[in-house]
């Protein structure tokens, strides 16, 4: 205890009754010793009266503080669901950019198929087309080689008609000369 009571309650017995002779009280001592022990109780009440003043103001300055701690924390759990909204809605938004990139990697690849199929298609019609230019070409080197012996034909059937026209003419000089 604080610097409570400091006698016993033998002590304080003995000094109000004195045991050789019970039946007298000494009442000097004993208001002596009643007004110490009441002394003391003061001052025992103070201390403890003291000492709750001052759990009292502590507990009052951790209920604020903890008023305090309660709102602070409020805040802090109002910003950790700000940011559990925010990181779930940016999950969304990611889910749905990853959906749109692999939507738009899935036309790639169709586009890229149908862009590598139309080349195989054009090189195949080029191939087919050189085919058909290297057979026009043989055919016009043909053409030409015909052109050329026709003219050749042309050249001799036009040298064999002057010579028919100038055999007739020869023909009817003959005859003219047989006839005159």
């Amino acid at each position: 205890m604080c610097g409570g009571l400091k006698m016993s309650n033998q002590d304080m017995g003995r000094g109000v009754i004195d045991l050789k002779n019970p039946s007298i009280i000494n009442s000097e001592i004993a208001i002596d010793e009643l007004d110490s022990l009441i002394s003391e109780i003061n001052t025992y009440i103070a201390e403890l009266q003291y000492g709750l003043k001052t759990t009292n103001e502590k507990i009052a300055v951790v209920v604020v503080e903890l008023y305090e701690l309660e709102h602070i924390l409020t805040k802090y759990m109002d910003y950790v669901d700000y940011i559990k909204v925010s990181l779930e809605c940016s999950n969304r938004s990611i889910n749905k950019v990853s959906m749109e990139l692999l939507d738009v990697k899935q036309h790639a690849t169709l586009f890229s198929n149908k862009i590598e199929e139309r080349h195989k298609n054009i090189e195949r019609k080029t191939n087919i087309f050189k085919k058909r230019l290297k057979y026009m070409d043989s055919l016009l080197n043909t053409f030409n080689n015909y052109q050329r012996i026709i003219k050749q034909e042309l050249g001799i059937i036009e040298i064999l008609t002057y010579l028919v026209v100038i055999m007739s003419f020869v023909g009817v000089i003959i005859n003219l000369n047989k006839l005159f």
